[in-house]
């Protein structure tokens, strides 16, 4: 089960990748990692997609507010705001649903195989917003206290729209369940 969810930017997950991350003695306290991975959509995904590992690619945008973006490319004297490049991409109802399916996955997986603390790491590129909001809304579904949780995250600041989308699915999760895993519990009261 998973017990506790830390948010970090992508160096962090990056130095983790790498092993030599400065939380690994925080890390090693658990019987096992979940990783959620959200990058850009114009950048390659940290990890190659495993059994633990679901990689997410949108942007930390919302679509009634996205027709000006920070450009770090500008050279626009009169400022950074610029007309956005590429159509941003946004978090949607199907990776709402990945999230859920991994989440689902990793309760019942940890479940069967008789682990009972199990980490859920997740990482976008501040380690705030989008990462902020699916640790935020998993925090919810593990029911992990809130005062551990914040301890925890206390930089994060939730993209909202990613919240609403995964309230969505959220909504009809008992249906949603019992259609994609026959054998789940039931969640809601």
């Amino acid at each position: 089960m998973i017990t506790a969810i830390k948010a970090v930017p992508y160096r962090e997950m990056l130095a983790y990748k790498n092993k030599k991350s400065d939380l690994q003695g925080f890390i090693n306290k658990f019987d096992r990692v979940w990783i959620i991975s959200i990058t850009n959509p114009d950048m390659e995904p940290l990890f190659l997609d495993e059994q633990r590992i679901l990689n997410l690619q949108f942007d930390d945008d919302e679509p009634y507010n996205s027709k000006y973006v920070i450009n770090p490319n500008n050279n626009n004297e009169e400022g950074s705001i610029s007309v956005n490049p590429r159509s941003p991409i946004y978090f949607s109802k199907e990776m709402a649903k990945k999230v859920i399916d991994f989440l689902l996955m990793a309760d019942t997986f940890n479940s069967q195989a008789g682990y009972s603390k199990d980490l859920l790491f997740i990482n976008c590129m501040m380690g705030a917003s989008r990462s902020g909001a699916i640790a935020t809304w998993a925090r919810q579904l593990c029911e992990i206290d809130y005062d551990y949780f914040k301890q925890l995250n206390p930089q994060i600041v939730p993209n909202s729209y990613v919240v609403r989308t995964l309230n969505d699915i959220y909504s009809n999760i008992d249906d949603y369940i019992q259609e994609e895993f026959p054998s789940a519990k039931k969640l809601s009261p």
